[in-house]
């Protein structure tokens, strides 16, 4: 027979996941404005994998890919796991967990290589700084720099040389490849060329971009560390709410018994999607607060 006591603790486990998820999205730090306001516009945030994302973490994937890969991730979890507990809610509920993991763990490395991305690009400028300090004409200096960079940006900057030997100038592919990515300073660099064939002179310019880019990289980092341990916590409250339930599921012959039918069928179905939602709203602070 099942017991109330189980029940009530099995509540109290998901639900203290969903509070600590809404706590959260309620309480996300926003990111700082640097001043002036107008040199750098607002990100965007997107809520949708995008093709220049995609193509930072290397993967040989459309956005259709992805959201492919995760309907069929999520009917794999429902299914297997309704065949598991013979539980339909609890199918569904690890359905949508399911459902969610791919475009998750994209994510997770698509950020990742933009970090790298833009710490190697800001090396990069420097560099570039550097030059046109000696009288170096941009383009000149452009083309001469890009040996000494580091991975990924070396990798990531040949594209667009390529192209200008095609008939393309490099700012243009160069502000191409930055946009879908939302890579701002890549894109002042482009501008920076374009200024540099009309008119020349743009050392001063380069210097600005560099210290706004220092500027917005230290707000970055500010950021990142006031989220580092929400987020982490956040996920670490989601992924103990599942292992609680999954102990209770597997540890206890009277939940076990329970998952099929009556009150056991409610309360584990309730449960896991109350788990489910937790983690579906972790997931959304962590795109707002990221902004990726």
């Amino acid at each position: 027979m099942w017991r109330i006591d189980v029940a009530g603790g099995l509540l109290a486990i998901v639900s203290g996941c969903v509070g600590w998820g809404l706590w959260l999205l309620f309480s996300y730090p926003q990111a700082a404005p640097l001043a002036p306001v107008e040199s750098r516009p607002a990100r965007t945030p997107r809520y949708g994998i995008q093709q220049g994302w995609l193509a930072l973490t290397g993967l040989p994937l459309t956005p259709r890919d992805v959201r492919h890969l995760g309907w069929l991730s999520g009917a794999a979890a429902t299914v297997a796991i309704t065949l598991a507990t013979n539980n339909v809610l609890v199918g569904t509920a690890f359905g949508l967990v399911g459902l969610l993991l791919p475009e998750a763990a994209i994510r997770y490395g698509a950020r990742k290589q933009w970090q790298r991305l833009d710490w190697a690009a800001y090396g990069a400028a420097h560099m570039l700084q550097a030059k046109l300090q000696g009288g170096m004409p941009v383009l000149e200096a452009f083309r001469a720099l890009v040996p000494e960079t580091s991975e990924p940006f070396r990798s990531w900057i040949k594209p667009c040389l390529t192209e200008e030997t095609k008939g393309v100038p490099l700012e243009v592919t160069l502000k191409r490849r930055a946009q879908p990515i939302q890579h701002v300073e890549l894109g002042a660099l482009a501008d920076v060329l374009a200024a540099e064939r009309a008119h020349g002179r743009t050392a001063p310019i380069v210097a600005r971009a560099v210290d706004l880019w220092s500027q917005r990289m230290h707000a970055d980092a500010v950021r990142r560390g006031t989220l580092a341990g929400s987020t982490m916590l956040g996920y670490g409250v989601v992924a103990l709410g599942i292992v609680a339930f999954w102990a209770l599921v597997l540890g206890s012959p009277v939940v076990r018994n329970g998952l099929g039918h009556g009150l056991g069928f409610w309360t584990t179905g309730i449960g896991a999607w109350l788990i489910a939602l937790a983690g579906y709203v972790q997931n959304r602070v962590s795109r707002i607060a990221e902004a990726v």
